[in-house]
């Protein structure tokens, strides 16, 4: 599997609402060399159900990320199925949010009726002709806002204003201009529930 991409605590950025940025892990074995990379980072998004990956990995990586950071993430990147993301909310223990679990809404809403985890939409509000489909259909609980995806600030904020969910603002593997495109949205929004994520346009390593 690929490394993970990695992005720091923005709260000294921010300073409103102790908001942290997330910290992308792929690989086990590198957990401790990433996450001493970013010192103070309290949120860390673990991808899974990666190509070649079991659930027993995402575990055991999963449990890695949580011995040293407080509060975990994972994003499926919509490859699991209905079954498979109960399945997976079960096994991997206390989490944040499972991001995407599934690639539909309709598969969102279902996994949503089954757990008790929250489920946020990255992909169903993004490449969505009707980006709050998702939330009409009770599909998810919290949004996950790209600036570049969505067409700018002005849209990323316009959607924030109607989507009567959460937000988490993040990003895909911007330069340095968009990631801080991606604070300028963030420090717009007059609330942050949850820690804001960021990536790096260069990789931190390769397994």
């Amino acid at each position: 599997p690929r490394a993970g991409e990695a992005g720091q605590d923005l709260g000294h950025l921010r300073g409103r609402n102790g908001g942290n940025g997330g910290v992308d892990v792929d690989a086990r074995p590198q957990v401790p060399e990433i996450l001493a990379r970013f010192p103070g980072a309290r949120t860390a998004k673990v991808k899974v159900a990666e190509p070649g990956q079991t659930l027993d990995d995402d575990v055991a990586r999963v449990d890695a990320v949580r011995a040293l950071v407080p509060t975990v993430r994972v994003d499926a990147n919509g490859a699991w199925t209905v079954a498979q993301a109960v399945e997976g909310a079960k096994a991997l223990g206390p989490l944040e949010y499972i991001e995407q679990p599934c690639a539909t809404v309709d598969e969102l809403a279902q996994v949503r009726r089954q757990i008790d985890v929250p489920i946020a939409a990255d992909e169903s509000i993004r490449k969505a002709s009707d980006p709050l489909a998702v939330v009409r259909a009770g599909a998810a609980d919290i949004a996950v806002l790209k600036v570049a995806p969505l067409g700018g600030i002005s849209a990323l904020l316009t959607i924030a204003g109607q989507i009567d969910i959460p937000v988490v603002v993040s990003s895909a593997l911007d330069s340095a201009v968009g990631i801080a495109t991606g604070l300028a949205a963030a420090s717009a929004l007059p609330r942050l529930d949850h820690a804001c994520g960021r990536s790096e346009e260069r990789r931190v390593g390769k397994v």
